[in-house]
């Protein structure tokens, strides 16, 4: 749909950040962006809070002391707007997928080094 250059703020869950966005003609909004192809559970099992734990983690250290991200916007299939946050050439979303850390592996979990 559309990109947009951001600043990372904070991460609020595994697949929601809040991001100072770029709208041009020097105007900016604060918003919470939600990651596209990201869908961690609210269940509250030990699984899944393992999960979202992982995820923030690796998040917030990722995105720690960097001064811009671009966002590429898409329609869901159920009409919510969800973001590819891109930065240094790579999708964020699919290094969360490819790392494990979305999966209740013992990799993810720190169960196993």
């Amino acid at each position: 749909m559309y990109s947009y250059n951001g600043r990372f703020v904070e991460v609020i869950d595994g697949d929601t950040l809040l991001l100072y966005i770029d709208l041009g003609f020097y105007v900016w909004t604060m918003a919470a962006v939600r990651l596209t192809g990201i869908d961690l559970s609210t269940e509250s099992s030990p699984i899944d809070l393992a999960r979202e734990e992982n995820a923030v983690k690796w998040l917030e250290k990722r995105l720690a002391d960097i001064d811009q991200v671009q966002l590429d916007t898409h329609k869901s299939e159920d009409g919510s707007i969800t973001c590819d946050i891109i930065l240094e050439g790579r999708i964020v979303n699919q290094d969360l997928e490819r790392l494990g850390l979305l999966r209740g592996s013992a990799r993810a979990l720190g169960l196993v080094h």
